[in-house]
């Protein structure tokens, strides 16, 4: 079943996010991954979006993306963009073709989502508690 990157980004250095768009896109196809969104506009059509970018990846796998994630190819860039950008990412299943939640409950997204991080500068890997103000940095959430 496919999965899903979702991340929305408040940019804060420019010229590093430019170096992180750049080198990027090599480590996710590197993992079978593919962008489905890149984009520096975005309409909230409900609640509030106060971020400069939202980018959505398509993964084969929940597997694959956390590999591409954590991968030594990414490590470097990912580095970058925590330097850059503070940020929200998601990791969601896609619905199974055909199955009562991708026809009737919710739109192609999601049964279980996981926040993978939110992310301040100077901060752990992880990242801690409550980031940004936002709740927990890892959440799960069944639907």
């Amino acid at each position: 079943m496919s999965a899903y990157l979702i991340s929305r980004l408040s940019i804060r250095d420019a010229e590093a996010m430019t170096r992180y768009v750049a080198g990027a896109p090599a480590t996710v196809a590197e993992f079978g991954g593919r962008y489905l969104v890149r984009a520096n506009a975005a309409t909230a059509l409900e609640g509030s979006w106060d971020d400069d970018r939202i980018v959505v990846l398509e993964f084969p796998t929940r597997e694959a993306a956390l590999a591409w994630y954590h991968s030594p190819a990414y490590r470097e860039l990912r580095d970058l963009r925590w330097s850059a950008a503070d940020a929200v990412i998601l990791l969601a299943d896609g619905a199974e073709p055909g199955s009562v939640l991708a026809s009737h409950r919710v739109p192609m997204l999601t049964r279980r989502m996981q926040v993978v991080t939110m992310r301040k500068a100077g901060r752990s890997e992880s990242g801690p508690p409550g980031a940004g103000g936002r709740g927990p940095n890892r959440i799960t959430a069944t639907m």
